[in-house]
């Protein structure tokens, strides 16, 4: 990637933007297939309980907290790698100006930087206190 003529950015900003964007692509790729998976595995084992008490009528209780509480920390890292993504933007214009898109950004990284801080312990909570 070439650095644009009118970018006011040094060069070291730019290249630390791409490694940055870099980063994040990754990370949404790796989250967002997770959590994909993990969200079609739960389809099938509800469609599977769900067979299996129509059929022979069990009860059966589940519980999913731990898995809900997994699929939310997946879904904080995603969106913080949405909002660290923009940094492909940032780097394609060679500037960074305030306004929409840089407020968006910002409460992407901010959602998912308190989200990834308070999931591990509510997973903490729910899986050794409960």
């Amino acid at each position: 990637m070439v650095l644009p003529e009118s970018s006011s950015l040094p060069i070291k900003y730019h290249y630390g933007q791409i490694a940055v964007a870099s980063c994040a692509s990754v990370s949404m790729l790796a989250s967002g297939t997770t959590l994909v998976w993990i969200a079609y595995k739960c389809f099938q084992e509800y469609q599977r309980k769900a067979y299996i008490q129509r059929n022979h009528r069990d009860v059966f209780r589940s519980n999913w907290t731990t898995t809900i509480l997994i699929m939310n920390l997946l879904l904080s890292d995603l969106l913080q790698s949405i909002g660290f993504g923009f940094s492909f933007y940032w780097s394609k214009t060679g500037n960074i100006y305030t306004g929409a898109l840089c407020d968006v950004q910002a409460i992407l990284i901010q959602i998912g930087d308190v989200a990834s801080g308070t999931q591990p312990r509510a997973l903490y909570i729910g899986n050794n206190h409960c």
